[in-house]
Parts: structure tokens; C-alpha cells; sequence
């Protein structure tokens, strides 16, 4: 039964290795095909309105407004973090495959160049992640292996004298 419960547990840790892999050279072909179509990504400033509470700090929501004026968003996330004045300096997509309409959000220049690098990052992660625990799960397969053969060998090594069996005694037990 462990061994079934062993397999199961690996099959859907595999499965799951391979969807967050998937997903991420998704991520980053659908970066790569924006930087090669040349989607522009419009500055501006960022001013925070809102900051909604969150598991670590507050999610920022607020106004963007382009440097030269011509594009304002209204009530986007901000993708980082403001100054202490409320501000950020951050990009907007309007258009790709990552368009910022669709997502409702604005970046900071960090989050703009690690979008290009981060999902090929996770991607080799998750991959070694995976390779690791599948070689350290064989590892413990053969190491089960011999102790069971090991074992084997010890009850192949044991007399009938071992057991208690007083049929076949020649020895004098007095």
C-alpha cells in the first residue's frame, strides 16, 4: 500500500512540475514575441490612491498618467512598489500578448526587465526542482531495493537451528 501511495504522490508531483514549467515557458514565449514585435511600453507616473490590505503590506491601486499626457488609467494596479510620496515611475503596455488593458496594471522598471528574464529563470528551476527529486527518489528506490535483497540474504543465510526447529538436531543441547 506505501508503495502505491509512493507512486500516486510522485505522479502528481510530476504532473504538477509540469503544468508551473508549462506555464512559465508560456509566460516567457509570450514576452519574447512582444520584445520581437517591438510592443511599446509607454512611461509615466504612477500616483497611489488606494493601498487594500493584503497578505504582505497592501495592494496598490491608483492613476497613471503617461509622460506626455496623452494616455491616463484610472484605478490599475501597480506591479511594485510606490515611493514615500505615493509615486512610481512605470510602464504600460497597450497592446501584445501581456497587454496591460487586459491585466489592468502598470509596471515598475524592475517588473518591465524581469519579465524578459524571471519566467525562463522559474522555468530552469522547476525543472531542476524536478530532475533533483527524481534522482533523490531513486536514490531511495535502490537503497529499498538492497536493504530488501539485503534481507533476503540474511533469511537465506539462517539455519534451520536459527528457527528452532528440533527435528533435524544433531547438536546435543544438555
Amino acid at each position: 500500500m506505501v508503495g502505491i501511495l509512493r507512486r500516486v504522490g510522485r505522479a502528481f508531483f510530476y504532473a504538477l512540475m509540469a503544468v508551473c514549467f508549462v506555464a512559465t515557458v508560456m509566460l516567457g514565449i509570450a514576452e519574447a514575441i512582444d520584445v520581437v514585435n517591438n510592443e511599446p511600453k509607454i512611461w509615466g507616473t504612477y500616483r497611489e490612491t488606494e493601498c487594500v490590505p493584503a497578505v504582505r503590506g497592501c495592494d496598490s491601486y491608483g492613476t497613471w498618467e503617461s509622460d506626455d499626457g496623452s494616455i491616463r488609467k484610472e484605478r490599475v494596479g501597480l506591479d511594485g512598489g510606490v515611493d514615500e510620496d505615493g509615486t512610481a515611475r512605470a510602464a504600460f503596455q497597450p497592446h501584445g500578448l501581456r497587454s496591460d488593458d487586459d491585466l489592468g496594471m502598470v509596471h515598475t522598471a524592475f517588473w518591465v526587465d524581469a519579465a524578459v528574464w524571471l519566467p525562463w529563470v522559474l522555468a530552469a528551476w522547476i525543472a531542476g526542482v524536478a530532475v533533483h527529486y527524481r534522482r533523490e527518489g531513486r536514490d531511495r528506490d535502490v537503497e529499498r531495493a538492497h536493504e530488501d535483497a539485503s534481507f533476503d540474504e540474511d533469511l537465506d543465510d539462517l539455519d534451520d537451528d536459527d528457527f528452532g526447529d528440533d527435528e533435524d538436531d544433531t547438536d546435543d543441547h544438555r
